[in-house]
């Protein structure tokens, strides 16, 4: 791959400091491009870490849900739990809560601020409703309507009342108890059938998650300080235009995001992964300029021989 290969790079950023002089004269498009592969494997390594914490979790949830409702049936247009398909009852598992009503009328009193629930979803014979909490009784819901879209506008704000009162009056369509019955020819469900596509996805939002904010967040704090740094900043040893300061600062940010993915992937809470990655990146990039400074400042003061070598 070359002394500029992005294996040999990667490496030489997140080892030391003796790269940067060789990196500040890249083309900026290759610097990019090593920063979005850089970013991909990162993103990958903390899905991957994250993966069988999904898997058990997943596994739990679907568990404690076939416990307390069995298969779901589809029953004349209808979705039933195998279970009291006649008993309405709320189920929290973790940070998700199910609610089931089999009498839509009787939502509206349905109260939806516990104090552990984060997501979770109402479901009816004839409408699922999926919510997310925001802060004390603000949610955002959508209703599902089919398989191709959703019921409404998408996804709404509310307050726990209004989240009721619309799933009250929400319908799945007839083109989704068709699919239904095509995908269960015996007519139920069973939800741990459902794991692996669940931990796909959610593995999927994993990756897009953690991808789609470092490749948005890093870049940008990238130029603008590349931008100020090469206006007003001290005079450097290494080439300090702006193409070659925002060179620096990509690469400045892999260590950050390496750690970040580490913490992300393995459930260490104690920053959120942007905000590591970003002070990360500050600490990393600024450190470096300071050397680069200093070793210009002492250069001038100790002259050498170093031209008749």
């Amino acid at each position: 791959m070359g002394k500029n290969g992005f294996i040999r790079t990667s490496i030489s950023v997140c080892t030391g400091l003796s790269a940067f002089q060789e990196i500040a004269k890249f083309p900026l498009i290759r610097t990019i491009f090593h920063f979005a592969t850089f970013t991909f494997l990162c993103a990958l390594l903390a899905t991957g870490l994250r993966y069988f914490d999904i898997s058990n979790i997943s596994t739990r949830i679907l568990m404690s849900f076939n416990s307390e409702f069995g298969a779901i049936r589809i029953e004349k247009d209808r979705l039933l739990p195998s279970k009291g398909p006649d008993a309405p009852r709320t189920v929290i598992i973790g940070k998700c809560r199910i609610d089931y009503q089999p009498n839509p009328e009787l939502l509206p009193s349905l109260n939806l601020n516990d104090a552990h629930s984060k997501i979770g979803a109402i479901w009816t014979p004839k409408s699922i409703s999926i919510w997310s909490k925001r802060g004390e009784d603000k949610f955002s819901y959508l209703l599902f309507r089919d398989f191709n879209g959703y019921h409404g506008d998408g996804i709404k704000d509310g307050n726990s009342q209004t989240l009721a009162a619309v799933a009250a009056n929400s319908e799945l369509s007839p083109d989704f108890f068709s699919v239904m019955k095509t995908l269960c020819p015996g007519g139920s469900l069973d939800m741990l059938d459902l794991k692996l596509p669940i931990v796909i996805s959610y593995s999927a939002m994993v990756f897009i998650n953690f991808f789609a904010v470092i490749i948005f967040l890093i870049p940008l704090f990238s130029l603008f300080s590349s931008l100020f740094y090469s206006f007003s900043g001290p005079e450097l040893e290494i080439p300090s235009g702006f193409f070659n300061l925002a060179n620096v600062a990509f690469y400045a940010g892999y260590p950050g995001i390496l750690i970040s993915a580490l913490a992300f992937g393995t459930g260490i809470k104690v920053f959120d992964f942007q905000t590591f990655a970003l002070v990360s990146f500050i600490a990393y990039f600024t450190f470096i300029l300071s050397r680069s400074q200093k070793k210009n400042k002492n250069t001038a003061e100790e002259p050498t021989d170093y031209d008749e070598i």
